[in-house]
């Protein structure tokens, strides 16, 4: 199946749906592509805020909405904290996520290994840098999961944090055109928040998250068509509103031929020489261990830390981030090496 270009996939967009482009900017095609999209960003990006704050992140299935630029506000937000994300790569264009002060500030409490405070203290410097870089790590898992999904590079520029009050409104550096895309998602993390954040971003944007979430589904189906198991691949990547963090969508593996099979033998030997020169970083991790920023801060020359390995266990031998085997530390004349003594089953052929 070809894939449509994208004027193609603009002329099949602009006559979908019920709503005429006079109504809405956005056709209902477009809006349930944009959901999608954004569902499977934040899959990857509550994973990452799970990971850095050691705690159960959930957030739910988007809702997404059409708004008047001019008249839109954030009074069930306030007081609130905006986060700008301008992708600079791959993908063109700037949209921000709003959430309130409070959720932050609990956020960055939890990061520094204390205890979420309800107090009305004053939004800090610490609290503005802090979520500055907590959306730096899980935008770069959005656009990580974007990037497999789109099968297209995506950067991001550094997050800004600026404060949302009555004569600062974020959405004043979105396109003038008069509309705006307000998506609104639910955030519960452990037993602490139980609140709501929102992505705003301007028409032209969600109409190339959209274009792009389409494209690769027709890309897919084509896939499909040639590999049953294509299907299964397809399925792992639309993350449900009942599922945790975890639902983050999967990254698809790669699908070879049989190798065992002789009629196929030649073919499949020719596509792999093809990548037999492609480098691939190997690192041997000897234990890890996650400790807060607050004794992190405080090493100095000396400290120890302790690994979750019991001194005489395996090493881990890892292959562009990938388990596929451990082993023993040997000594070879004068240099450090792994003995291989196990390979992972996955990877076994």
């Amino acid at each position: 199946m070809e894939l449509l270009s994208q004027d193609m996939i603009d002329s099949l967009l602009s006559g979908a749906g019920n709503k005429s482009e006079a109504e809405s900017p956005l056709t209902d095609m477009e809006i349930d592509a944009l959901g999608e999209s954004v569902n499977i960003s934040m899959g990857a990006a509550a994973k990452a805020l799970s990971t850095m704050i050691n705690q159960k992140v959930m957030i739910t299935t988007p809702v997404v909405s059409i708004e008047d630029r001019e008249e839109f506000e954030y009074k069930s937000m306030s007081p609130a904290v905006g986060v700008k994300i301008k992708y600079v790569e791959g993908l063109s264009g700037l949209n921000f996520f709003v959430m309130k002060q409070k959720d932050v500030k609990t956020i960055v409490d939890i990061m520094m290994g204390g205890t979420p405070n309800d107090d009305d203290s004053e939004f800090s410097e610490l609290h503005s840098s802090a979520i500055s870089e907590i959306m730096n790590q899980m935008m770069g898992a959005s656009s990580t999961s974007l990037a497999t999904f789109f099968d297209m590079k995506i950067n991001i520029s550094t997050p800004e944090c600026v404060m949302i009050e009555e004569n600062v409104n974020p959405t004043n550096e979105l396109a003038q055109d008069g509309k705006i895309v307000v998506i609104k998602l639910s955030l519960k993390i452990g037993e602490v928040i139980d609140s709501e954040f929102m992505n705003v971003m301007d028409v032209a944007f969600a109409k190339k998250l959209a274009a792009n979430l389409i494209n690769s589904k027709l890309s897919s189906g084509s896939k499909d068509e040639e590999d049953p198991r294509g299907q299964e691949v397809r399925e792992t990547r639309a993350p449900t509103q009942e599922k945790p963090k975890s639902a983050s969508p999967a990254y698809p593996s790669a699908a070879f031929s049989d190798f065992d099979t002789p009629a196929q033998r030649g073919t499949s030997q020719s596509n792999l020489d093809i990548i037999m020169d492609v480098p691939l970083e190997i690192i041997v991790q000897i234990g890890k261990t996650k400790r807060p920023v607050k004794e992190i801060i405080e090493f100095s020359q000396g400290s120890v830390i302790e690994l979750e390995k019991q001194a005489g266990d395996p090493v881990d031998i890892l292959v562009n981030g990938e388990l596929i085997a451990r082993g023993d530390v040997v000594v070879i004349d004068d240099n450090f090496g792994v003995r291989i003594t196990e390979i992972l089953t996955a990877y076994k052929r």
